[in-house]
């Protein structure tokens, strides 16, 4: 009853707070490229009112409350990060340098993350770069005024959910979920939805909203980067990052992500300062590639070890009962390698060989519950190496193979394609792997690691 009492009150605060932009409509609407690491390169709407050198604005208000009932719209509000009924907000500060120059600083709330953009309004073109505490680049936008402030749909959504139902029904795994409630539901809301969107950034946050009823990782939508967007080049720095302390070497692994043979390198390394300790972090690792994930396993194990199985399409349209020795192997490869077996066998076996030169101290594997993906069999694998530690939290849980399918106007979607179970037969996805030594959220495991071998 106290619990009800509190989210009734709650919900109470949430529509009766005041609301902290102008109430006159003095907002000038720009078409805009949004550039996100977590959206990709979409296309939104933004409306930017100027008043004694303050900013207000973000994404078109409202918009993302027609299709959703009084829950809804409750815990939407409550919950993800909007302000002001805007999925994207901006309350920030301006100074006006000449007749058509405007500089801008904002706090940037969303779903997504909140941050700071900072930029320029000049002749009718809105810019603007979103950075993160660290000064990490995190988005990009820049656009132009829209004609006569009047914005219409940027696509034909409803189009681009009929095509994300056809990819789901033809390429993930098990073609019985397709035919579940669940999955019916999830695309009738989202086709209701569909015909409300306005523009990209609300016609994704739909999706990612319905979709997490269902009851599988690795459904994503997204509109890719350009290859030579400013933003990949972020992504590329920021994947590995090595530092050597007395006799501890400190590995961090924020991806998989990248190129063949550069873990190879950094283990080489490593070895080659003969050190004790080598603390592997794979806190808020998303996963990856399969091959650069390989390639940190083998400088590890001391014997061959049996990766786990990834079961695909052809393994649940007939009712097979489970043969290790009909799964075909794979030990080493790119993520192509890797996709192009997936998809000519129903089972696929992931063997794991030592390298030549392997690392014989101790190794501490630091895991959270943003741990995913490619790390998880991973971690699962290595933990049953006796030097091996793993601390930290319980991993995401989000395990499986998922291939990108592109549907049209820029939009690409993952579909999972492969089921994946331990060598014991225990599927990782919605579960996750347990470290060895767990620690509260409120402790970092990297200061308490570091202690412990101190």
């Amino acid at each position: 009853m106290k619990y009800k009492i509190i989210l009734i009150i709650m919900i109470l605060l949430s529509f009766l707070s005041c609301n902290s932009e102008p109430q006159k409509n003095n907002y000038k609407t720009f078409l805009v490229d949004f550039e996100s690491i977590d959206v990709g390169h979409v296309k939104c709407y933004i409306e930017i009112q100027i008043e004694n050198n303050k900013i207000t604005g973000g994404t078109i208000k409202n918009s993302y409350r027609k299709n959703y009932g009084f829950i809804d719209r409750t815990i939407i509000k409550l919950f993800s990060g909007i302000k002001n009924n805007r999925l994207i907000s901006l309350d920030g500060i301006c100074k006006q340098t000449d007749s058509n120059h405007i500089k801008y600083s904002s706090v940037f709330s969303s779903p997504i993350g909140n941050y700071v953009i900072y930029g320029s309004i000049e002749n009718d073109w809105l810019e603007g770069r979103i950075i993160d505490n660290d000064s990490t680049l995190r988005g990009l936008i820049s656009g132009s005024l829209v004609p006569n402030n009047e914005p219409v749909p940027i696509t034909d959504y409803q189009q681009i959910t009929t095509k994300i139902d056809s990819s789901f029904k033809s390429n993930f795994f098990n073609p019985g979920f397709t035919k579940e409630k669940t999955y019916r539901k999830f695309i009738t809301d989202l086709s209701k939805y569909a015909t409300e969107s306005i523009d990209d950034i609300h016609y994704i946050f739909s999706f990612f909203y319905y979709a997490r009823s269902l009851p599988y990782s690795h459904v994503n939508l997204w509109k890719p980067l350009d290859e030579n967007s400013e933003l990949n080049k972020t992504k590329d720095e920021e994947a590995l990052n090595l530092e050597l302390k007395d006799n501890v070497a400190v590995l961090k692994i924020n991806s998989f992500s990248s190129e063949k043979g550069i873990i190879a390198t950094h283990l080489q390394k490593i070895i080659a300062a003969d050190v004790e300790n080598l603390i592997i972090d794979l806190r808020n690792n998303p996963g990856g590639n399969i091959g650069p994930a390989i390639e940190l396993a083998q400088f590890l194990i001391s014997d061959t070890i049996n990766g786990g199985y990834f079961l695909s399409r052809p393994y649940f349209e007939k009712p097979l009962s489970f043969e290790e020795k009909s799964c075909h192997v794979f030990s080493a490869g790119t993520i192509e390698d890797f996709m192009h077996d997936l998809n000519n066998h129903a089972c696929i076996k992931l063997t794991v060989f030592p390298n030549a030169q392997t690392f014989k101290g101790n190794t501490y594997i630091l895991i959270n519950n943003r741990t995913a993906s490619t790390c998880e069999p991973i971690v699962y694998g290595l933990k049953s190496e006796k030097k091996v530690k793993v601390i930290g939290q319980t991993t995401a849980g989000k395990m499986l193979s998922a291939k990108e399918v592109h549907l049209s106007d820029g939009y690409s979607l993952f579909v999972p394609t492969a089921d994946y179970i331990t060598n014991d037969k225990e599927r990782l996805d919605g579960k996750g792997v347990e470290p060895d030594i767990s620690l509260k959220k409120n402790i970092n495991a990297l200061d308490y690691t570091l202690d412990l071998v101190d």
